[in-house]
This record gives structure tokens, C-alpha cells and sequence, in this order.
């Protein structure tokens, strides 16, 4: 509140959502990769505390922790729940297009929990992905942004390949050797960071099913018949 009084120019303010204490190994684990560049590129500043942003934008805010002026609705639409979970992005994206401001504060902060097993740690991300591609639809994110959500796809179908690639050459191995010692590398970092050291062994693999399920996800959105929507409902809003 203190905030916004002094930055009557914000309309939307929000901060990190950082890894619980109280979660078990795996989730916790799981947060740890998610904190990390390499695991969830740009969006990693949700998770973590960085640096204040006063031109902040989607890719640093989630509802998970967001505090939004109630005026703002009278000039946008709410939520759209037809996109759950990626009603916050597009509203988000839709804000920053109408002219409004976003501000991360990495002092606001809450703990939130992460997944418990590996299961719903991949349809997380599965969801994430599938959702993204709806997102594009109705608020496209500009280049080169948008190709950061390719990315695992690409990685995905590239994966996909190396095995019969491989009988030709070995040489088609490279691209995952590389891949392999980036994920290491980055485990280091992930696990200072997060100060569980006992998760290094397996975070590259975290960092692995992080990218396949959402690059599967992207790839199952892109099959499905693409949405129509009305863009007057999109931006302005009347509802």
C-alpha cells in the first residue's frame, strides 16, 4: 500500500513467488529448477528475488502474488477464465498493450509451495506449454520473445530425431552432449542458490522433463483448432 501511494503511475505491483521451506525434498528440488535461467529462461525472475523492475511486464508476474488497482477493470476486462492457467499473462500482456504500468518489487515476496511428485511436476509444465499457445492466439507476445516458447518444442522434436540421426553419425550426439553439460552447470548455480546442495544430482534431469513436458504441451496446443475471439472483448473490453 505504501508503494502505491508513492507511485500513483503503477497500476499493477507484484513480487516473487520463492520456494517454501516447509515443502518436502522433491518439491523443493523442483522450486530450485524453476529458479534457474536454464529451467524456465526469462520467467525465472517470478521465482526469485531480483532486482526492482518499475517497467515490469509477464514475464516477471504471476497472480500468485499480485496486487492490481480495482479502477484498472474499468478499462480492461478481468481474468479470462477460458485459459486457466494462463489467465494471468494474458491479462498481464493485455494491460502493458492498453497503456498501463506494471512494477515488480522482489521485497514483496511469498512462499508457495511447489509440485510434490514428478507426475504433477510435468503436467505443470505440460499445461503451461498447451496454455501458451492460446495465450499467443489472443495477445501475441512480440519477436523475439515468442520464440523463447518454441524453444522446448524445437528441443523436443530435435530429441526425437537423435536416436535413428544417430546410426549415421555420432556427430548428431553433440547437441545433447552440450545440452547435458549446460543442465550440469546450471545445477550448480540452481543448487547454491536455493541452498540444497543434496538436489544436484538431480536437477539436470529436472531441467530435462521441464523442457520436454512443456515443449509437448506447446506442440498438443498448436494441433488444436485455433480459437476465435473477439478482439474488441480482448483490449477494450465491455464486459
Amino acid at each position: 500500500m505504501k508503494f502505491l501511494d508513492e507511485h500513483a503511475e503503477i497500476d499493477i505491483v507484484g513480487g516473487p513467488q520463492i520456494n517454501s521451506p516447509d515443502d518436502k525434498f522433491f518439491a523443493r528440488a523442483g522450486g530450485a529448477a524453476m529458479t534457474s535461467f536454464f529451467g524456465t529462461f526469462t520467467m525465472s525472475s517470478r521465482y526469485k528475488k531480483t532486482k526492482p523492475n518499475l517497467d515490469a511486464d509477464e514475464f516477471s508476474l504471476t497472480t500468485a502474488n499480485v496486487f492490481i488497482r480495482k479502477k484498472i477493470f474499468e478499462k480492461i476486462s478481468p481474468f479470462n477464465t477460458n485459459i486457466y492457467p494462463g489467465e494471468d499473462p494474458e491479462l498481464f500482456s493485455r494491460a502493458k498493450i492498453t497503456g498501463l504500468k506494471l512494477a515488480f518489487l522482489p521485497d514483496i515476496a511469498v512462499q508457495h509451495g511447489r509440485r510434490a511428485t514428478l507426475k504433477a511436476f510435468c503436467k505443470q509444465f505440460f499445461i503451461y506449454g498447451r496454455t501458451r499457445v492460446i495465450k499467443e492466439q489472443m495477445v501475441p507476445t512480440s519477436f523475439p520473445k515468442n520464440m523463447l516458447f518454441a524453444l522446448p518444442s524445437m528441443f523436443l522434436v530435435g530429441l526425437l530425431a537423435l536416436s535413428p540421426l544417430s546410426w549415421f553419425s555420432n556427430y548428431f550426439l553433440l547437441p545433447f552432449g552440450l545440452y547435458a553439460l549446460t543442465a550440469v552447470a546450471f545445477s550448480f548455480e540452481a543448487a547454491v542458490y536455493s541452498r540444497i546442495p543434496l538436489a544436484l544430482p538431480i536437477l539436470p534431469f529436472l531441467f530435462l522433463f521441464i523442457h520436454i513436458s512443456y515443449g509437448a504441451g506447446y506442440l498438443v496446443g498448436l494441433t488444436k483448432k485455433k480459437q476465435k475471439f473477439d478482439a474488441h472483448d480482448v483490449i477494450k473490453g465491455d464486459k
